[in-house]
């Protein structure tokens, strides 16, 4: 069963999603919205530390994301980099 834990807002802006296990894209959890690919890189990292797993997991950053209704995990970003 997937795990969506949203602690931030979609919006316009680079949203921060980190999985804690790269091997395991089903538990996706979005950090938060941020003003610039620059923050969004960091905050991305330092939560994959915080979470011990900085080596184990993955970050992304999209930009200008929407999300198909009812599917959370189907996120349409206008721009992505990790």
């Amino acid at each position: 069963m997937p795990v969506l834990l949203f602690n931030g807002c979609m919006g316009k802006g680079w949203e921060a999603f980190i999985y804690a296990d790269k091997n395991n894209w089903d538990q996706i959890i979005v950090i938060g919205l941020f003003d610039s690919l620059y923050e969004c890189r960091a905050e991305a990292m330092s939560k994959l530390e915080e979470v011990s797993s900085i080596k184990a997991g993955h970050f992304e950053c999209g930009y200008n994301c929407s999300y198909d209704a009812g599917k959370e995990l189907n996120r349409i970003c206008d721009k992505n980099s990790d």
